[in-house]
């Protein structure tokens, strides 16, 4: 991904994902580097797309995660506090 675009796969509207997955499926792909893995924060995540609760951004991302298009990664500090998560997106054909 390079330059001040990104793709996503034809095949996300082809899910019947609500406009809260797609739309945040676009953000970490926007996001994330050569590997495909980027590590916004939830709240960083629903700021940048327009949603007023985490809890939503959580059941999108469960949902994307669940059918396959994303990865999670908890992330932990030095002293074993969770920090932001690394989201990974899955190659789509």
């Amino acid at each position: 991904m390079k330059g001040n675009y990104h793709l996503v796969p034809n095949c996300i509207f082809d899910e019947g994902f609500t406009p809260y997955e797609i739309s945040v499926y676009g953000y970490l792909a926007s996001c994330s580097d050569k590997s495909r893995m980027c590590f916004p924060t939830r709240e960083n995540i629903a700021k940048k797309c327009g949603i007023k609760s985490v809890r939503t951004v959580d059941k999108a991302l469960k949902n994307l995660e669940e059918l396959g298009y994303i990865n999670k990664t908890i992330r932990y500090n030095y002293n074993g506090t969770n920090t932001s998560n690394i989201y990974t997106l899955n190659k789509m054909d």
